[in-house]
């Protein structure tokens, strides 16, 4: 099987032709559109060359959008200032709020996990009542300031023995609202 080598390539006069070196374009445009087939003639080289010379604006043009968006989505990180260690560690602490004192910090998440059997019901009992009451947790720990909204999320119980428990019982928690939530 025998390869066609391609004709040397001859540039027409006058031609319009913006990506190839051997023609010089008389005016310049800023996304050629691909020529149609055989518009140079008998030219291969330059077809070819004005082809991938579309190709590779394309590719630019997606290359700048994409980054354009890029910068769009992720603005730049603005670093804090940098401290010296010595000075940071002489700034004085701002005073941490606790929803329960020295175990859980207001606003924070408080997760309880245990191996079966081993209280966390018990527990949980106890500190919803401590934080709808205002009493000590644990006959320790202070409430600061009660709440009237407390959600439990358990995932153990099933919703007959959740409804059953003690901890729904007696009159302190019908004032407040508790939201039980069961995964």
């Amino acid at each position: 099987m025998s390869r066609r080598t391609p004709a040397p390539h001859t540039p027409r006069t006058g031609s319009n032709h913006p990506s190839c070196t051997s023609c010089r374009p008389t005016s310049t445009l800023t996304t050629p559109g691909p020529p149609p087939p055989g518009e140079y003639g008998d030219s291969d080289d330059c077809e070819l060359e004005t082809r991938v010379q579309f190709q590779m604006t394309k590719l630019r043009i997606n290359r700048e959008a994409n980054r354009r968006l890029d910068a769009e989505e992720h603005p730049p990180v603005i670093l804090p200032a940098v401290k010296n260690l010595t000075n940071l560690l002489a700034e004085p602490d701002a005073p941490t709020p606790y929803l329960i004192d020295r175990l859980a910090p207001d606003g924070g998440r408080v997760m309880l996990s245990a191996q079966y059997k081993a209280g966390k019901t018990i527990l949980v009992e106890n500190l919803v009542r401590a934080l709808v009451d205002g009493d000590l947790f644990l006959d320790r720990f202070t409430v600061p300031s009660p709440r009237r909204r407390v959600v439990i999320i358990d995932n153990e119980l099933s919703e007959n023995t959740l409804r059953r428990h003690r901890l729904f019982r007696g009159p302190l928690l019908v004032a407040v609202d508790v939201d039980v939530d069961e995964l």
